[in-house]
């Protein structure tokens, strides 16, 4: 996944249609070597989401409905059963993020006080020597 990202970028970046296609081509790849990828979906999934080739919501529209149009429906159902530890996680940051956004609202009210402080009143203090004058040019 890493050495492809630019190749998956160019076609899935901004592109929730791609992305889909995206997560069905895997379908297809774990249809082909169920065996040994069946068990790696979620670090798959996370690899994928972590280098920005997937959003928060193409996972999860693709986490709810499973489709036998690529792979039969039985290994649909299967690998997103398999891909649920991940699919968890991903809606848990969701909450906490949009938790996290109800408390910065918090932090953005603006406190009015009805009473305004009061600057002290500063004297200038007068210097009686004129000699303490600092010519600039005899530095």
């Amino acid at each position: 996944i890493k050495k492809y990202r630019r190749h998956f970028l160019r076609f899935c970046h901004n592109n929730k249609k791609a992305q889909r296609y995206l997560l069905h081509g895997l379908e297809c790849v774990v249809a082909m070597h169920q065996a040994q990828l069946i068990s790696k979906i979620p670090h798959i999934l996370k690899e994928m989401y972590d280098a920005d080739l997937l959003e928060e919501e193409v996972i999860i529209s693709w986490s709810e409905k499973a489709s036998k149009k690529y792979v039969s429906k039985e290994l649909a159902k299967e690998i997103r059963v398999k891909a649920e530890p991940f699919i968890k996680w991903l809606k848990e940051a969701e909450e906490e993020s949009s938790g996290a956004e109800e408390e910065d609202e918090d932090e953005n009210i603006e406190v009015v006080y009805s009473k305004t402080a009061s600057v002290p009143k500063v004297e200038t203090v007068k210097s009686d020597n004129k000699d303490d004058d600092i010519d600039i040019d005899a530095i």
